[in-house]
């Protein structure tokens, strides 16, 4: 492994001597973290996104016996994962700048991690049909359930007022971190990669649809991802994984889960480029609102919920 990262590195470093192409930051980026920083010139950035890795290898090789400890490995390896995809979006942006920004196909605009963050909260974010009409299906069918199937007995006033900040923490690091990774970057990689928009958005939807399934949900970022995901005996059930619940996609046959996700990336990608201001905040608000919408009803209705971020008990 140590011999596998020095030639990796050596490579990289040599290749800043003719290039800080914004497309080769990204990729690097993607292969491990803070390498598309360092090819962009920025070293002490990508040292602190190298510091990234621990965590998310930490699901792999530490060994868990009680609930509340899965349930540690498995946030700090989900927050570190889309603080992850964040900073494959920001290495690209670096890039971009120190290229004068040239005209791209899809141009996608400089966000700080703070504004990403919290897109949700912005309410010109809202102003918008492709955002509205989402959003309320989602928020009709979450209140239906709610009618329908009324507070699990086990959910007390304590617990839900517990969970509740806790799902929309994760749900804005998620929305957050998978718009920024595959609108933010892939979606204009892709779309350069084929020269029109519509193809990179296809091509940006099934990478999208592929993490979310087994083929690839434990290989981000996708080459060290892979090497940790076969150089260990993890097992086949995730054993940090709560129960399945109701809008959860692990009781899905792959296909389907790969469908399912890919339309939903499909369709954050149109808000991103067909959006007139402001995109890719529009498509992270969806994101993140529609994710906390299915898993807080899911919590209430259900008593539990098999997001993997909320896998802990609350003693409440």
């Amino acid at each position: 492994m140590k011999k596998y990262l020095f030639i990796l590195f050596l490579t990289l470093y040599a290749s800043k001597a003719y290039s800080q192409n914004p497309y080769a930051a990204g990729f690097f980026a993607e292969i491990f973290p803070g390498m598309g920083h360092v090819y962009a010139g920025e070293y002490s950035t990508g040292f602190y996104n190298m510091l990234l890795i621990f965590p998310l290898a930490a699901r792999y090789y530490v060994t868990t016996d009680t609930f509340n400890e899965k349930a540690v490995k498995a946030n700090m390896s989900t927050t570190a994962r889309n603080i992850f995809g964040f900073s494959v979006y920001d290495a690209y942006q670096v890039a971009l700048e120190k290229n004068q920004r040239p005209k791209q196909i899809l141009n996608i605009p400089d966000y700080s991690f703070a504004r990403m963050y919290f897109a949700p909260f912005d309410i010109d974010n809202y102003k918008s049909l492709s955002v509205g009409i989402p959003l309320s299906i989602v928020a009709a069918i979450s209140g239906l359930r709610l009618y329908s199937k009324g507070i699990h007995s086990s959910v007390t006033p304590g617990r839900a007022l517990a969970a509740i900040p806790l799902i929309l923490a994760q749900s804005l690091f998620i929305g957050m971190g998978e718009e920024a990774e595959f609108r933010g970057f892939q979606y204009p990689a892709f779309s350069e990669l084929t020269r029109h928009s519509i193809p990179g958005n296809f091509l940006q939807s099934v990478s999208f649809g592929v993490c979310h399934t087994s083929w690839g949900a434990c290989a981000s970022p996708y080459v060290t991802g892979h090497l940790f995901r076969y150089t260990n005996t993890i097992n086949e059930e995730r054993e940090y994984m709560a129960e399945p619940s109701s809008s959860d996609g692990q009781e899905l046959a792959n296909w389907q889960y790969f469908l399912m996700s890919s339309a939903f990336g499909f369709y954050m990608g149109v808000i991103t480029a067909y959006e007139k201001t402001d995109g890719l905040l529009k498509a992270i608000t969806v994101h993140a609102m529609y994710d906390f919408m299915l898993i807080a009803t899911d919590l209430l209705t259900e008593g539990k919920t098999g997001r993997v971020y909320l896998s802990f008990s609350l003693n409440f």
